[in-house]
């Protein structure tokens, strides 16, 4: 399969299939393994997914780099998953299935940080913002919502 292939909202629609199908095999939501990893995913999908979505409209470079790691990493998790169901319908040991699993959820940790640290920087240039350079003085005041930042 190819990232091209699917949508964002897809891949998440097809790991969540496959978690389900995990969650049938007694092998596999022991420990509640299963169940912790989809919990893990579903806090992935509700911290990161909207800014995924939006990216794939977006023709910077840096969105589409991790849009396609973001693909990556949720094909290879849907693919270790229904390994796991494999594993679990042959009786035969899913150790290194799940492993596979927690790689693929990591690979997904590594996106949300660098799409959490692009929508960071997109929010300062569309705002205005700029960074407060390190060893400076400044005084926060509160205006409504928001704080600035001013120099001493």
């Amino acid at each position: 399969m190819s990232t091209t292939d699917h949508t964002i909202p897809n891949l998440f629609h097809m790991c969540k299939l496959a978690f389900h199908k995990c969650l049938t095999f007694p092998a596999l939501y022991k420990d509640q393994w299963a169940q912790n990893c989809l919990v893990e995913f579903n806090h992935w999908v509700h911290l990161i997914g909207p800014a995924l979505i939006s990216s794939q409209i977006s023709d910077s470079q840096g969105a589409i780099d991790q849009l396609d790691k973001a693909k990556d990493a949720l094909l290879s998790l849907h693919q270790s998953l229904m390994d796991c169901v494999q594993c679990a319908e042959d009786g035969s040991s899913c150790v290194e299935a799940m492993m596979d699993v927690e790689s693929a959820l990591e690979s997904l940790d590594v996106v949300k940080k660098e799409v959490g640290l692009r929508e960071i920087r997109v929010a300062d240039v569309e705002g205005g913002y700029e960074y407060i350079e390190p060893g400076n003085e400044y005084t926060l005041e509160a205006g409504g919502d928001e704080y600035m930042a001013y120099s001493e």
